[in-house]
């Protein structure tokens, strides 16, 4: 893998991180709040989620940043 991915990979992987994490957090705060059970597929659908959707997406945004001059 080139220096340039490795980079994109990095930042992929700390973007997808945050928004598994604030997922989590939005997602147990509302469902304790209306008095929701937590069940296994919560925990599935906050880490699922996030990965397949952001991880992709981060990759396809983080390549139009410093290396190719357009911002």
């Amino acid at each position: 893998m080139t220096p340039r991915g490795k980079r994109i990979l990095g930042k992929s992987t700390v973007v997808t991180i945050i928004a598994v994490v604030a997922t989590f957090g939005l997602s147990f705060t509302a469902r304790l709040g209306l008095q929701m059970p937590i069940d296994w597929l919560s925990w599935v659908e906050c880490t699922v989620i996030p990965i397949l959707i952001g991880m992709p997406v981060s990759a396809f945004i983080f390549p139009g940043g410093n290396d190719s001059g357009n911002m």
